[in-house]
């Protein structure tokens, strides 16, 4: 009982969670984030680079997983990518989850907002 109140505002992401572990075919439920590199001591070398971030996403059915080099972080650039690497071969996904702490979720959530695909944000936790 202590850790049910304890912990109530945890039990309505869980039920989302739990409720999204089994979907009906691959690529309804995909989760999606932009990875972008910190600074190193070869900060230098990935200046040069036209890479700028990683767009990756991960069907939770399967497992797969595909990535697409971003040369710029913006929306435009993210629908595009997600278009042609993840939704044109897999169909558009009935849900995106979208990690809270990312650093680039408001690009993923207008992006997604634009096209009408639902999203959920999951807690950093």
């Amino acid at each position: 009982g202590h850790c049910r109140v304890a912990n109530a505002t945890n039990h309505e992401a869980s039920q989302k969670i739990g409720a999204l572990a089994i979907p009906d075919a691959p690529f309804d439920v995909i989760a999606m984030d932009i990875w972008s590199p910190g600074k190193t001591k070869d900060q230098q070398v990935k200046s040069d680079r036209s890479q700028k971030a990683v767009l990756d996403a991960v069907c939770t059915l399967t497992g797969f997983a595909a990535i697409a080099f971003l040369s710029e972080v913006n929306s435009e650039t993210v629908a595009r990518l997600a278009f042609s690497q993840f939704f044109v071969p897999h169909g558009l996904p009935k849900l995106v989850m979208i990690d809270a702490g990312s650093e680039f979720k408001d690009t993923l959530i207008r992006f997604l907002d634009a096209l009408g695909v639902p999203f959920f944000t999951a807690p950093p936790e």
